[in-house]
């Protein structure tokens, strides 16, 4: 049981947003080459997460560790169960039928359109220069990427996940569902550095849902002052965020959007 609780709260991406666009030296030829990075601050400082449940202070070198018992895990599950693992009303089988990832897909567009609407985003045009970009971590199967992708006013998405497997499929998926005139995809796979895995892009559109609430609380740190980073100015995120446990289940998740 997944209880959402709304914030109906739009939040400028200036009002937030704390980019460190780290200095990666490269002393061929004399020159310097700027990469975005969460490993270091501008200063060349190491970049510190600090979890204040946790009383942590970690540094993208010490959350590997969880980082790869996490990313084992969903790669596995994106291999054997991959559409039960986004959805669990989905079967738990390596493949489903087109009838199931019809519905599967067809949840994703519902879930966009509301998205837009609450953001206040137009779908069909609007001044936006040339187009919308967004990117949407913990994509999976891309049944929300894709959802975004189609909207006219998008153009482009990044499907970012750390499973290769769900990358695969969600790839493949794409080319059969792909419209015309839909937006281009990329298919990004992550670790714990998100600002290089992007390659230093902001977007105007942050989203993620069903995503942090599997991870532990130093991974949700890390990721979501990332996620702050990669938001273009004036843009706006749309993030669900686990705050509590109901009961003694860990199924049982309270959360919330901030939007």
């Amino acid at each position: 049981m997944l209880v959402i609780i709304v914030a109906a709260v739009v939040v400028h991406a200036a009002q937030y947003m704390h980019a460190r666009d780290a200095l990666a030296a490269d002393s061929v030829g004399g020159g310097h080459a700027h990469q975005l990075s969460a490993l270091f601050h501008e200063n060349g400082s190491v970049r510190r997460f600090v979890s204040s449940f946790c009383v942590s202070n970690e540094t993208v070198e010490s959350l590997y560790y969880p980082f790869a018992a996490h990313s084992v895990e969903w790669n596995i599950l994106g291999r054997d169960r991959a559409w039960w693992s986004v959805l669990s009303n989905s079967p738990q089988t390596k493949d489903i039928s087109a009838e199931e990832k019809a519905k599967f897909y067809y949840s994703g567009t519902e879930h966009v359109r509301k998205v837009f609407r609450h953001l206040e985003l137009n779908e069909e045009s609007g001044d936006y220069g040339s187009g919308l970009s967004v990117l949407d971590f913990g994509c999976g199967l891309g049944r929300l990427a894709f959802a975004f992708a189609n909207i006219q006013t998008v153009q482009r998405v990044a499907c970012v996940d750390q499973s290769v497997n769900h990358l695969s499929i969600a790839r493949n998926e794409w080319i059969k569902r792909k419209r015309r005139g839909s937006a281009d995809v990329d298919f990004i796979a992550t670790d714990v550095d998100l600002l290089r895995a992007v390659g230093g892009q902001r977007y105007d559109v942050v989203h993620s849902v069903i995503v942090l609430q599997h991870m532990v609380s130093q991974l949700q740190t890390a990721y979501l002052e990332q996620l702050c980073d990669v938001l273009a100015p004036g843009g706006y995120g749309w993030v669900q965020l686990p705050i509590e446990t109901l009961g003694n289940s860990p199924s049982l998740i309270l959360t919330l959007v901030i939007s």
